[in-house]
């Protein structure tokens, strides 16, 4: 891409309304230092001396287009509990719309911890139940994406993740429907992390 088309779409993008939909991760990073080997097992004991928190996941993806995007959502599912909580915290103070994610008593939040000793990776740490949408997560998916839809054009340029194919054939046979192709989610690649991960791209910004 040229460098004069880059500056192009950048320029329009402030003006985009976008939203993402899928996995809503909170990415925990435990920092520390090696001093010693544990005398249980042959492994780093690990000093910690901080800790930091992002959004992960589709929020992660949210985060960065709100770089560049004033009117960024996300739709998806997170729990009741204290890392959802916090997650729906850092995505409000970036000025992320989150009022089209479902708080479910239910649900687990999704959180990878990451423990990072001498600028190093030991370990990543996944707390997360590998398991297919609900029904009301899958309504509560497609009926957001419809609310975002009726408060202006879903400008495309997101790249929407989503944890099960039918999730997206519901969001995308409605946007059908209503004959609005931006809406329209067409499926890209298969994540090697997760066979029922997909990627999507709604739309394009040029």
């Amino acid at each position: 891409m040229k460098l004069e088309r880059l500056r192009e779409i950048l320029a329009r993008a402030s003006g985009k309304r976008i939203a993402v939909a899928g996995d809503l991760m909170l990415d925990e990073f435990v920092w520390g230092k090696v001093g010693r080997i544990s005398p249980e097992a042959p492994v780093p004991v690990v000093e910690v001396t901080g800790e930091s928190f992002y959004p992960g996941g589709a929020a992660n993806v949210a985060r960065n287009l709100r770089e560049f995007i004033d009117g960024v959502s996300v739709i998806g599912t997170v729990g009741t509990d204290d890392s959802g909580g916090r997650l729906l915290d850092l995505l409000r103070a970036q000025k992320i719309q989150t009022d089209l994610v479902l708080e479910d008593p239910d649900f687990r939040t999704i959180v990878k911890t990451r423990i990072v000793a001498r600028h190093q990776q030991v370990v990543r740490v996944d707390r997360e139940e590998i398991r297919g949408p609900t029904e009301k997560q899958v309504a509560h998916v497609t009926a957001g994406a419809m609310r975002h839809d009726e408060r202006g054009r879903c400008s495309g340029g997101a790249r929407v993740e989503s944890r099960a194919n039918r999730l997206a054939r519901d969001i995308d046979r409605k946007a059908r429907r209503r004959h609005r192709p931006e809406l329209l989610l067409a499926q890209l690649a298969v994540s090697t992390e997760m066979a029922d991960r997909l990627l999507f791209e709604a739309g394009s910004l040029a």
